[in-house]
């Protein structure tokens, strides 16, 4: 069982290297569905065939991928056991791991939105704004005012580049059978899953030692 175990978790082949870089799949479409459309946009139009050409397969990817009903959720949950299973290569468990990681990390500046706009909301409701004073007056609530104000491009595009640069590293790494561990903390903790998920044989006795743990 140690031998076959072992064997199983080195895997490197095609499949499981194909396998380990589809999983960042997810976090590259939620990258250019939720904040590269500016430089996508830009890529598209700025006159380089190749970027052009790029820029269209990727949205025309993401906008398909976003097309299928609960895909995220789907592929979320899919990648989330591909990680705990250890009849699965590690590099396709670590990259799984790594990939639901990097996915929960880019909803963060969503929720600090949705955070904001909930209180602006609510400010409004202390003044004594509702619906319909919004509705005949958009500035009725200074704070959602401000908020509708903000000029978000600049943002997304940071987080474009640093996401999608980083996602395109563990895609590369995992296709050529090489682990992404160069990621600051979501490689580590990609890691420290996977190995807390590994069956713990005992090494030092081959006849009554204790089962694998899952």
């Amino acid at each position: 069982a140690k031998a076959e175990f072992a064997s199983v978790a080195s895997r490197t082949d095609a499949a499981a290297r194909a396998t380990a870089a589809a999983a960042f799949l997810l976090p590259l479409f939620d990258v250019a569905n939720e904040y590269g459309g500016h430089l996508i946009a830009g890529a598209l139009h700025g006159g380089n065939p190749a970027a052009s050409a790029a820029a269209a397969a990727l949205a025309q990817s993401a906008a398909l991928f976003n097309a299928v009903p609960f895909g995220y959720f789907g592929a979320f949950f899919v990648l989330s056991g591909a990680a705990a299973d250890p009849s699965k290569p590690e590099l396709v468990r670590v990259a799984s791991r790594a990939a639901v990681l990097a996915d929960i990390a880019l909803q963060g500046p969503k929720l600090l939105f949705a955070v904001a706009l909930f209180a602006a909301n609510a400010y409004g409701a202390t003044q004594g704004v509702d619906a319909m004073a919004l509705q005949l007056d958009p500035n009725a609530n200074a704070a959602l005012s401000a908020l509708a104000a903000l000029d978000l491009t600049a943002f997304n595009d940071g987080v474009a580049a640093v996401a999608g640069a980083a996602t395109l590293y563990a895609f590369v790494s995992n296709a050529l059978g090489v682990k992404a561990d160069k990621i600051p903390l979501l490689s580590q903790s990609a890691q420290d899953y996977v190995d807390r998920r590994t069956p713990d044989f005992d090494i030092d006795n081959d006849g009554d030692g204790p089962q694998p743990s899952f």
